[in-house]
């Protein structure tokens, strides 16, 4: 399962050790795939250089990530090195383009065919996503072991 999780979630990882190590595990035995871009990255980088949220910061740079190009570029936003060239989605960026990160983050979501994770319901409203407790049940079934997840009972 490919995962593409927002800049806020690593706030609710850094709070929540034990969701940190059910997705490593997770990303131990192949059933899920951490995928970031620059967009991430740039966020806990801001973070590191002004010193805040050392635990934010602690919790991106320890999961093994995928790091993928966004799938659309924006001026002044975009790396051009880190970005395919084309648009974003325009519902999540707004009439004004104040989202273009978030604009960035879903378009390359949908791209990759990854579930993304947000506490961002307000900027997101318009694509899927789960918000972190949908994504502790999720993280809880992909983990289950297979014949509790087909509800086959053992005899």
């Amino acid at each position: 399962m490919n995962i593409m999780l927002d800049t806020n979630i690593y706030d609710k990882l850094a709070e929540d050790q034990a969701v940190l190590q059910q997705i490593e595990t997770a990303i131990a035995k192949g059933v899920v795939c951490i995928f970031t871009t620059h967009i991430q990255e740039d966020e806990i980088d801001a973070l590191n250089k002004k010193g805040t949220k050392p635990q934010v910061v602690k919790t991106y740079v320890s999961l093994t990530k995928k790091k993928v190009p966004t799938a659309g570029f924006v001026l002044d936003v975009s790396r051009l090195d880190e970005a395919c060239l084309g648009g974003v989605n325009t519902k999540v960026a707004g009439p004004h383009g104040t989202h273009v990160k978030d604009a960035l983050i879903a378009t390359t979501t949908d791209r990759d065919s990854c579930t993304l994770v947000t506490e961002n319901k307000t900027d997101f409203k318009y694509v899927k996503y789960h918000d972190f407790e949908a994504f502790k049940k999720l993280l809880q079934k992909v983990l289950a072991p297979k014949d509790e997840v087909l509800n086959i009972k053992s005899n």
